[in-house]
């Protein structure tokens, strides 16, 4: 539109063919066969699943300012998929690099030229081939209500633009700008350099000027004497000498979990600090810069503190676990004897006074963790019209000793629990079922049941188990970064770790030690290089 305007002028078409699309890891297409074809990639929808797409298959798009058009090219599809966008390039990237570790299905924005061509197989999805109808008119295409219903150019232009007073002002450089022609290989190259090879851009530009001196000097005429020389290969990235700090938390699998990670760390070459922190301040000290990684961030606990601070910037979600976490109210299923319609969350209300104590005035007790630990559990009675107090145990060893007490005469009782844990390993209990988790549900009082508070709702049913870190780790410790990338706990290992203290009366740095030992094989294959 700019160039019809007559204020930009369309000054160079360069030989390099572009495309920017959705684009998977070729090992993708073992679990998903159909692919590249946009309708396989959508029947496989499920196995792009996140945590936190609601069952529906995650697409990982470029940052939002990019205006890529996917979430209209979704809706113009029909097809079963949510966008999430990363903050930068380098989260891409990473993404893919943690994925591909794991042989996980990734589905992100890519384009071409581009270096990751040189580091990964892969291919584009095709969609229906593109018009320029496409974009602005709905009655063209599949779907005749909505526009964005085909894929992008295949074979798009990379040109080159100017002022329109750019050949008035500067003749003789526009007759140069009018020569200038990059190749997919120029820009692959120079992406290449600066993503790659970690080059600073304006060094990666005086590379590639002198090892194409001839190319253009030929467009600018000038003297190919005046070529700079090719700066020095910038020197392997070293890591901090400075102690990478970790947290200390209030429970088995994260205490134990902890000290295996340090001795990972430690195993690199790097020295770790342990330190005792509240589990879920520690992400503003992490933007503070007191502490570095937090290998165990639940999402229905911690998610609320971690999600604001990454999208402020001082925090990085660096990966995803296999495990997957649940943390609600529980009760022994010797409950349902006298309380018939659990685990619905109205039958345990009608059941309240079964769960009375001396101190609760008449109402249920819920017995939930510690108070530190923030679960909203008042926030909820409040929220659904509970009749329930809420008693806090001091500390999580409190909970199992009034779980056992309870278990061994057959008395009701409902208090926090989590999964993966050791819990399910010793007795049979269930979750209670609260209205389904979104997330309005802890912001917006308009959502849900109780239109005056949030909170009228349970927590995430299969929730994420992330690793987090400071801002400046990558830029510290960039060798030990990969290795926290690849991280990858799974239920059976956090199950493992807490029953080794909880059950086995292990010390957290034994309990360390036995898992270690037991894995090797598989925290070995996470440390770079």
């Amino acid at each position: 539109p700019r160039v019809e305007e007559g204020c930009v002028i369309d000054a160079a078409t360069h030989d390099a063919k572009t495309r920017e699309d959705w684009w998977y890891p070729a090992y993708v297409a073992d679990a998903c066969p159909g692919l590249p074809d946009w309708e396989a990639r959508n029947d496989c929808a499920a196995l792009f699943a996140t945590p936190d797409s609601g069952g529906k298959g995650r697409f990982l798009g470029g940052p939002v300012d990019w205006l890529k058009g996917d979430q209209e090219r979704v809706d113009g599809l029909g097809m079963d998929i949510i966008v999430e966008n990363a903050g930068t390039a380098g989260a891409l990237w990473a993404a893919l690099d943690a994925a591909s570790a794991n042989n996980e299905p990734i589905v992100l924005f890519n384009w071409t030229p581009n270096f990751v061509e040189a580091m990964y197989e892969g291919a584009f999805i095709e969609f229906p081939t593109y018009e320029d109808a496409c974009k602005t008119d709905a009655s063209w295409g599949i779907n005749p209500e909505t526009t964005h219903d085909c894929g992008n150019p295949k074979d798009g232009y990379l040109k080159l633009g100017v002022n329109v007073e750019f050949p008035n002002k500067w003749p003789n450089a526009y007759a140069a700008v009018q020569q200038m022609n990059l190749t997919n290989l120029d820009v692959a190259q120079l992406a290449m350099y600066v993503d790659i090879d970690g080059m600073e851009p304006e060094d990666a530009a005086a590379k590639w000027l002198a090892d194409n001196c001839a190319r253009w000097t030929g467009w600018s005429g000038a003297d190919a004497s005046g070529c700079p020389e090719a700066p020095e290969a910038p020197a392997p990235a070293e890591d901090s000498s400075d102690p990478i700090k970790l947290p200390i938390h209030n429970w088995s699998s994260q205490i134990a979990g902890v000290y295996a990670i340090g001795a990972i760390l430690e195993s690199t070459g790097n020295t770790v600090e342990y330190i005792s922190a509240d589990s879920s301040a520690v992400y503003t000290a992490m933007c503070e810069g007191d502490m570095d990684l937090v290998h165990e961030v639940w999402q229905g606990a911690f998610g609320p503190a971690f999600e604001p601070r990454v999208e402020e910037g001082c925090v990085i979600d660096a990966g995803t676990h296999d495990a997957l976490t649940r943390e609600e109210w529980w009760y022994p299923t010797y409950v349902e004897d006298v309380c018939p319609g659990l685990p619905d969350w109205e039958a345990l209300n009608d059941c309240a006074e079964l769960f009375a104590t001396p101190d609760s005035g008449g109402k249920g007790r819920f017995l939930g963790g510690p108070a530190d630990w923030l679960k909203g559990d008042q926030e909820r009675v409040d929220g659904l019209g509970m009749d329930f107090i809420v008693e806090n145990a001091g500390t999580a060893g409190a909970l199992w000793a009034a779980l056992e007490a309870a278990d061994a005469k057959q008395e009701p009782i409902v208090l926090f629990n989590w999964m993966p844990n050791f819990v399910d390993a010793v007795y049979d209990g269930k979750f209670i079922e609260f209205p389904t988790f979104e997330q309005p549900c802890k912001t917006d009082a308009s959502w849900g049941i109780n239109p005056n508070t949030t909170h009228d709702c349970g927590n995430p049913a299969a929730g994420y188990l992330k690793t987090g870190v400071n801002v400046e780790f990558p830029n510290k410790w960039p060798n030990t970064y990969e290795t926290v990338q690849k991280m990858n706990f799974t239920s059976a290992d956090l199950n493992n770790l807490a029953a080794y203290i909880d059950i086995d009366g292990m010390e957290p740095e034994d309990a360390a030690t036995k898992w270690l030992a037991d894995n090797e094989d598989r925290w070995s294959a996470w440390i770079a290089g």
